[in-house]
């Protein structure tokens, strides 16, 4: 039986990772205790390397993102997103190690379409710790592959970031207020699309980096459209919006995985707005 550890067992991408695996033994790694799984979770980063030396597959999903509402130190963001990648690379060493990295360590990069051969300018801690990781897991495994999520999406996430915030907006006012004209473009991958591949991704011989994004990019106008037509929500314009938008170009060392996005943005709003 193939033995797994997930870290960041507990949250969004892994609680839906877990959902595909059968005819597993799935060790977890989670900041507080999880007595409600019936896997074996620890929260002690010393336990778990006493007690379980080897590892099939390790899905390092694991990771500190700050955002407007939640910030956090530098320190606490290289612990987390960098020294823990490292410790876990060490001390499972002949693992398929399949790490989730952002879409972040291009930063600045001013390309109009971002794709694999774009520079990777981080310009925040998140980004740089999180492209640190990714070179140490390179630079010292044989048995890797890195995939770079844009924003992953779905049913059941924290009202944290742009989709869920205009969705609660739209439920509870009626309305959805957009900065500027709407125009910005961002990526979005279903959650459940994004569990399906890791496991494409876990189940492949190659070392690789890749893209974890869909094949459609769209304004928040768009998205907000979407929002609307199932909840009758009026949408309005407020002020300027700086933000730069985000486009990618589809990664071809995907093809061949076995792997295909069966989710579209309406059909993941939909599922949210249940």
């Amino acid at each position: 039986m193939t033995k797994i550890l997930i870290t960041g067992y507990s949250g969004f991408l892994a609680t839906n990772l877990r959902k595909l695996l059968s005819d597993t033994q799935i060790v977890g790694l989670a900041r507080g205790a999880c007595s409600a799984s019936t896997d074996r979770v620890y929260d002690n980063l010393n336990d778990l390397f006493d007690h379980e030396p080897y590892f099939d597959i390790v899905f390092h999903l694991a990771s500190l993102i700050p955002y407007p509402t939640r910030e956090y130190s530098d320190t606490e963001v290289w612990l987390s997103n960098f020294d823990l990648t490292k410790l876990l690379v060490d001390s499972y060493l002949s693992a398929r190690f399949v790490f989730s990295s952002s879409i972040s360590v291009y930063g600045g990069c001013n390309h109009e379409e971002i794709s694999m051969k774009s520079a990777c300018i981080p310009n925040s801690d998140y980004g740089k710790s999180k492209l640190f990781a990714e070179n140490y897991i390179r630079a010292n495994l044989n048995s890797y592959a890195i995939v770079r999520f844009s924003s992953i999406v779905g049913p059941e996430m924290k009202p944290l970031t742009f989709i869920p915030l205009i969705i609660r907006a739209a439920r509870e006012s009626n309305k959805i207020t957009l900065w500027g004209d709407g125009s910005r473009l961002q990526n979005y991958i279903d959650v459940r699309d994004a569990a399906e591949l890791l496991i494409a991704l876990a189940n492949t011989s190659q070392s690789l980096t890749t893209l974890g994004i869909s094949r459609k990019y769209y304004s928040n106008l768009e998205v907000a459209r979407i929002v609307s037509n199932y909840t009758r929500a009026i949408i309005k314009f407020k002020g300027e919006d700086n933000s730069k938008s985000v486009a990618f170009q589809y990664p071809s060392n995907l093809d061949g995985l076995g792997y295909s996005q069966k989710y579209t943005l309406d059909d993941t709003i939909k599922d949210m707005l249940k």
